[in-house]
Protein backbone atom coordinates (compact mmCIF):
# COMPACT_ATOMS: atom_id res chain seq x y z
CA UNK A 1 0.00 0.00 0.00
CA UNK A 2 1.72 3.17 -1.20
CA UNK A 3 1.27 6.65 0.24
CA UNK A 4 -0.09 5.44 3.55
CA UNK A 5 0.12 8.66 5.52
CA UNK A 6 0.45 6.70 8.75
CA UNK A 7 3.77 5.50 7.30
CA UNK A 8 4.97 8.33 5.04
CA UNK A 9 7.50 10.77 6.47
CA UNK A 10 6.27 14.35 6.75
CA UNK A 11 9.55 16.04 5.82
CA UNK A 12 12.17 15.27 3.13
CA UNK A 13 14.90 14.46 5.67
CA UNK A 14 12.91 12.84 8.49
CA UNK A 15 13.14 9.15 7.49
CA UNK A 16 15.22 8.23 10.56
CA UNK A 17 12.76 10.00 12.84
CA UNK A 18 9.78 8.40 11.08
CA UNK A 19 11.30 4.91 11.39
CA UNK A 20 11.78 5.45 15.11
CA UNK A 21 8.20 6.73 15.38
CA UNK A 22 6.96 3.54 13.70
CA UNK A 23 9.06 1.40 16.04
CA UNK A 24 7.76 3.31 19.07
CA UNK A 25 4.19 2.74 17.84
CA UNK A 26 4.88 -1.01 17.76
CA UNK A 27 5.83 -0.75 21.44
CA UNK A 28 2.65 1.10 22.40
CA UNK A 29 3.81 4.73 22.15
CA UNK A 30 1.72 7.04 19.95
CA UNK A 31 3.88 10.14 19.43
CA UNK A 32 3.63 12.53 16.50
CA UNK A 33 6.58 12.72 14.10
CA UNK A 34 6.77 16.48 14.60
CA UNK A 35 7.00 16.02 18.39
CA UNK A 36 9.85 13.52 17.93
CA UNK A 37 11.64 16.00 15.68
CA UNK A 38 11.36 18.63 18.41
CA UNK A 39 12.77 16.20 21.00
CA UNK A 40 15.63 15.31 18.65
CA UNK A 41 16.32 18.99 17.84
CA UNK A 42 16.40 19.95 21.51
CA UNK A 43 19.00 17.23 22.12
CA UNK A 44 21.11 18.07 19.06
CA UNK A 45 20.25 14.83 17.25
CA UNK A 46 18.27 16.34 14.35
CA UNK A 47 19.72 18.73 11.79
CA UNK A 48 17.30 20.62 9.53
CA UNK A 49 19.29 20.09 6.34
CA UNK A 50 20.48 16.54 7.00
CA UNK A 51 18.03 14.82 9.34
CA UNK A 52 19.38 12.49 12.01
CA UNK A 53 22.86 10.96 11.78
CA UNK A 54 23.35 7.19 12.09
CA UNK A 55 25.23 7.64 15.37
CA UNK A 56 22.09 9.24 16.84
CA UNK A 57 19.65 6.59 15.60
CA UNK A 58 17.84 4.96 18.48
CA UNK A 59 18.23 7.80 20.94
CA UNK A 60 14.53 8.63 20.57
CA UNK A 61 13.72 5.00 21.36
CA UNK A 62 15.83 5.29 24.48
CA UNK A 63 13.86 8.38 25.57
CA UNK A 64 10.81 6.13 25.86
CA UNK A 65 12.55 3.14 27.40
CA UNK A 66 12.70 0.97 24.27
CA UNK A 67 16.00 -0.89 24.41
CA UNK A 68 18.07 -1.13 21.26
CA UNK A 69 21.54 -1.85 19.94
CA UNK A 70 23.15 -0.66 16.76
CA UNK A 71 26.35 -1.40 14.93
CA UNK A 72 27.91 -1.78 11.52
CA UNK A 73 29.37 -4.81 9.70
CA UNK A 74 26.15 -6.84 9.91
CA UNK A 75 24.98 -9.58 7.56
CA UNK A 76 21.66 -10.65 6.11
CA UNK A 77 21.72 -13.47 8.68
CA UNK A 78 22.05 -10.89 11.49
CA UNK A 79 18.91 -9.16 10.23
CA UNK A 80 17.03 -12.47 9.96
CA UNK A 81 18.08 -13.41 13.50
CA UNK A 82 16.71 -10.15 14.92
CA UNK A 83 13.45 -10.44 12.96
CA UNK A 84 13.00 -14.06 14.08
CA UNK A 85 13.09 -12.82 17.69
CA UNK A 86 10.28 -10.32 17.02
CA UNK A 87 12.64 -7.34 17.16
CA UNK A 88 12.23 -4.31 14.92
CA UNK A 89 15.10 -3.68 12.51
CA UNK A 90 16.07 -0.34 10.99
CA UNK A 91 18.88 0.02 8.46
CA UNK A 92 20.44 2.89 6.55
CA UNK A 93 20.76 2.50 2.78
CA UNK A 94 21.51 4.40 -0.38
CA UNK A 95 17.93 5.00 -1.60
CA UNK A 96 18.94 5.33 -5.26
CA UNK A 97 20.73 1.99 -5.27
CA UNK A 98 17.88 0.36 -3.36
CA UNK A 99 15.27 1.38 -5.92
CA UNK A 100 17.33 1.24 -9.11
CA UNK A 101 19.54 -1.78 -8.57
CA UNK A 102 23.10 -2.74 -9.24
CA UNK A 103 23.30 -1.97 -12.94
CA UNK A 104 23.30 1.82 -12.64
CA UNK A 105 26.45 3.86 -12.03
CA UNK A 106 25.98 6.23 -9.11
CA UNK A 107 27.41 9.64 -8.40
CA UNK A 108 27.38 9.15 -4.64
CA UNK A 109 27.74 6.43 -2.06
CA UNK A 110 25.68 8.00 0.72
CA UNK A 111 23.56 5.78 2.93
CA UNK A 112 21.29 8.68 3.79
CA UNK A 113 17.95 6.89 3.94
CA UNK A 114 16.45 4.81 6.78
CA UNK A 115 13.99 1.95 6.24
CA UNK A 116 12.45 -0.78 8.41
CA UNK A 117 13.07 -4.37 7.37
CA UNK A 118 10.14 -6.75 7.77
CA UNK A 119 11.18 -9.96 5.96
CA UNK A 120 14.31 -11.42 4.39
CA UNK A 121 13.25 -14.29 2.16
CA UNK A 122 16.24 -16.09 0.68
CA UNK A 123 13.98 -18.57 -1.16
CA UNK A 124 12.31 -15.80 -3.16
CA UNK A 125 15.48 -13.71 -3.19
CA UNK A 126 13.75 -10.59 -1.84
CA UNK A 127 13.97 -8.25 1.12
CA UNK A 128 10.64 -6.73 2.20
CA UNK A 129 10.63 -3.38 3.95
CA UNK A 130 8.67 -0.32 5.02
CA UNK A 131 9.85 2.81 3.26
CA UNK A 132 8.86 6.08 4.96
CA UNK A 133 9.83 8.02 1.82
CA UNK A 134 7.07 6.37 -0.24
CA UNK A 135 4.71 5.48 2.59
CA UNK A 136 4.77 1.87 1.42
CA UNK A 137 4.65 -0.82 4.13
CA UNK A 138 5.23 -3.69 1.71
CA UNK A 139 8.03 -2.61 -0.56
CA UNK A 140 10.50 -5.18 -1.80
CA UNK A 141 13.71 -5.46 -3.74
CA UNK A 142 16.10 -8.26 -4.68
CA UNK A 143 18.53 -9.17 -1.90
CA UNK A 144 21.44 -8.25 -4.20
CA UNK A 145 20.06 -4.71 -4.65
CA UNK A 146 19.51 -4.40 -0.91
CA UNK A 147 23.07 -5.48 -0.12
CA UNK A 148 24.43 -3.08 -2.73
CA UNK A 149 22.48 -0.19 -1.17
CA UNK A 150 23.19 -1.30 2.40
CA UNK A 151 26.97 -1.51 1.98
CA UNK A 152 27.13 2.30 1.75
CA UNK A 153 26.33 2.38 5.49
CA UNK A 154 28.92 -0.36 6.17
CA UNK A 155 25.90 -2.62 6.77
CA UNK A 156 24.52 -0.56 9.65
CA UNK A 157 21.61 -2.03 11.61
CA UNK A 158 19.60 -0.87 14.60
CA UNK A 159 17.56 -3.57 16.32
CA UNK A 160 15.31 -3.45 19.35
CA UNK A 161 16.17 -5.59 22.37
CA UNK A 162 12.79 -7.25 22.94
CA UNK A 163 9.81 -8.32 20.80
CA UNK A 164 7.31 -5.66 19.77
CA UNK A 165 3.82 -5.80 21.28
CA UNK A 166 1.96 -4.52 18.20
CA UNK A 167 2.11 -4.61 14.42
CA UNK A 168 0.54 -2.15 12.00
CA UNK A 169 -2.16 -3.55 9.68
CA UNK A 170 -2.07 -1.56 6.42
CA UNK A 171 -5.49 -2.87 5.34
CA UNK A 172 -7.35 -1.54 8.38
CA UNK A 173 -4.72 1.15 9.08
CA UNK A 174 -4.77 0.17 12.74
CA UNK A 175 -2.56 -1.57 15.26
CA UNK A 176 -2.97 -5.27 16.03
CA UNK A 177 -1.73 -6.73 19.30
CA UNK A 178 0.74 -9.58 18.84
CA UNK A 179 0.66 -12.77 20.85
CA UNK A 180 4.04 -13.00 22.57
CA UNK A 181 4.98 -16.45 23.78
Amino acid sequence: MENDYNIKQAFPNSCGIKCQQLILRDYGFDIAEKELIEIAKSNGWYHNDEGIFMCDNGKLLGCFGVGYHHLQHNTIEDIKNELNQGHRVMVNVNADKLHEGTEVIYRHNDASHAILISIVNKESGFVFFTDPMTGNVDERCPITWFQYAWQDSVCYMLATECPARFRYDPITQSMKELLII
